[in-house]
């Protein structure tokens, strides 16, 4: 069983990736902007989804996939507006 200190701990770590995640996503807008691409959010959230995903495919070691895992899952939750 989980304890509480265990379950507080993960949701810290949700919390930081997210925070991560959407600097990454600010960068990519920030960088589209300055070429003179216009993107929506949406559109700039599912790309850093995909290029984590592409990431991920490409790492073996279990740790870094883990570590982009939740990267990937705290994107997809802002994206979808659950955190």
């Amino acid at each position: 069983m989980m304890s509480p200190g265990l379950i507080e701990a993960l949701g810290q770590i949700m919390t930081g990736l997210k925070c991560i995640g959407d600097g990454v996503t600010y960068l990519i807008g920030f960088i589209l902007n300055t070429m003179g691409v216009s993107a929506s959010q949406q559109m700039i959230q599912m790309a850093t989804i995909l290029i984590l995903l592409s990431v991920v495919w490409k790492m073996g070691s279990k740790l870094t996939s883990s570590i982009f895992w939740f990267f990937i899952i705290a994107q997809a939750m802002s994206f979808l507006g659950a955190v």
